[in-house]
């Protein structure tokens, strides 16, 4: 009875902490500055969180096309609201269809844009787990040249 009332503690605490861990980070100053995704495509997003809850959206052709700095495809700006722990973008320009960086639309859509996590530790925003939308802060990117 012992050992199976162990089994159950240890369980439970494996849970939790697994749940724990990829719980997204509370907003802070942190979270501001530029962030990067690279489309399976290979087109660069490039989004920059703004402290005047700003934030600039640049999709380039590729990554040799930011480093460059050669003219992005497209520019978008909006504003951004900070939950508690959520982002939450107003006037997102939507390039791919369900956050599947996988399905790229002909044309870019304008959408609000809710539900985006910001993880802390590994300086990242999660658009979506699932489909792996998820922008790396600028300084994660080594083989950028600055």
């Amino acid at each position: 009875m012992r050992v199976k009332s162990l089994y159950i503690v240890m369980l439970v605490f494996t849970l939790l902490s697994c749940w724990w861990s990829n719980k997204p980070s509370r907003l802070n100053d942190n979270v501001f500055g530029t962030y990067i995704f690279e489309f399976p495509s290979n087109q660069l997003q490039v989004l920059e969180i703004r402290r005047d809850s700003s934030f600039v959206q640049e999709l380039y052709f590729d990554k040799e096309s930011f480093v460059k700095k050669k003219k992005p495809l497209f520019v978008n700006e909006g504003t951004v609201e900070f939950k508690e722990y959520e982002l939450r973008f107003k006037h997102w320009l939507s390039y791919c269809y369900n956050r599947d960086p996988n399905v790229i639309r002909e044309e870019p859509d304008l959408t609000l844009m809710l539900g985006v996590s910001w993880y802390e530790t590994n300086k990242t925003i999660v658009l979506y787990h699932e489909t792996n939308y998820i922008f790396e802060h600028i300084d994660n990117w080594k083989d950028l040249e600055k």
